[in-house]
């Protein structure tokens, strides 16, 4: 299936809520990251749950765990870059403040 192929079925599953078994069989062979991303991406979006075949529900629940996961991870990032900016301005303020 082409690139436009996958783009048709991203459209599908937008418009329509169901997709072919042959149309999910060639974006389980191209996978994510290649040229069916994004209608992988809408097939799980616009299609219900109950209605995905096994192998995307699978997907889609580690997408979810990923997705929180890295979520979490870049909070916690940003929280220990504002505590060190807070610290770095404190440090800063008592050697000002020691001169």
């Amino acid at each position: 299936m082409s690139q436009l192929g996958f783009v048709a079925a991203g459209d599908m599953a937008r418009l329509y809520t169901t997709l072919s078994p042959g149309i999910y069989a060639a974006m389980r062979a191209e996978g994510l990251g290649g040229v069916a991303d994004s209608a992988i991406r809408d097939t799980l979006t616009f299609i219900p749950f109950r209605q995905l075949p096994w192998w995307m529900r699978r997907l889609d629940l580690w997408l979810l765990v990923r997705n929180t996961a890295e979520g979490r991870l870049l909070r916690l990032q940003d929280f220990a870059e504002g505590a060190w900016g807070a610290v770095k301005r404190v440090l800063g303020w008592a050697r000002r403040k020691g001169r």
